[in-house]
């Protein structure tokens, strides 16, 4: 099936599933981020994750939701709080496949604001990692979570030994464009936070007004992006990393 559609301004829309798939396809062993060795210091330095990686791990968690959750047919809301690292990423991606919107509340929110947010996105089901952060015990001792999914170790995911099977997902952009897929939220600082819903049209929109060109003599950040490394000091809940998936 053909995953490109051209929009009416004639550019081809994605759906990020299918662009992890065609790249880790074309570049299995092309570096897709580079994470550090140590969880306590850089002094350890950094290992890679291919695209290969990325892919059976957000495959690897796409069967796991499926196993223990079952698939959802409503786009139902799934939360996932963790430590900063690339089960973020892998997380969202695996939801997407499994018909679930991510939802990455921040874990510096008050109970107060975590219950508002849950209750307003009717979020049932909640992952994270064991060890179980400090932040995730009030939100389980205070609102009626279903089912908790505990997401295995980064090193755990990307481990290459044993076959993954592809999750099915064969939607195609005009089909899904508008299906919600990640759920982030407003800062706070004037009440409660408010949930924002973005869609796989909403994200493909923000691909593709990132990777406009520049005016004449100016040259794109992105660019320097594409070209080489950059680190990333957001939070991976925040949207300006989110968005880097």
């Amino acid at each position: 099936m053909d995953h490109h559609i051209r929009n009416s301004d004639g550019e081809s829309g994605q759906l990020l599933p299918m662009v992890l798939d065609r790249r880790a396809h074309s570049e299995p062993d092309r570096v897709w981020a580079k994470f550090p060795v140590s969880a306590r210091s850089y002094d350890q330095g950094f290992r890679p994750a291919t695209y290969r990686q990325i892919r059976n791990a957000v495959n690897r968690v796409a069967w796991m939701l499926a196993e223990t959750i079952g698939a959802s047919t409503q786009f139902d809301t799934l939360a996932y709080l963790g430590p900063n690292d690339l089960r973020y990423h892998i997380v969202v991606l695996a939801a997407i496949k499994t018909g679930y919107k991510a939802f990455l509340p921040s874990p510096r929110n008050s109970t107060i604001a975590q219950m508002d947010l849950f209750s307003r996105l009717e979020c049932r089901v909640v992952a994270t990692t064991d060890p179980e952060p400090p932040f995730i015990s009030s939100i389980l001792r205070e609102y009626p979570v279903q089912t908790v999914v505990r997401i295995p170790p980064v090193e755990a995911l990307l481990q290459e030994s044993g076959k993954v099977s592809p999750y099915p997902y064969d939607k195609s952009f005009d089909t899904a464009k508008h299906d919600p897929v990640l759920v982030l939220h407003t800062s706070g600082s004037t009440g409660i936070p408010k949930p924002m819903v973005y869609t796989n049209d909403f994200l493909w929109r923000i691909v593709r007004a990132s990777t406009l060109p520049g005016p004449p003599g100016t040259t794109r950040v992105d660019e320097y992006f594409l070209r080489g490394e950059f680190f990333s000091f957001l939070p991976a809940f925040h949207v300006s990393s989110s968005h880097s998936t």
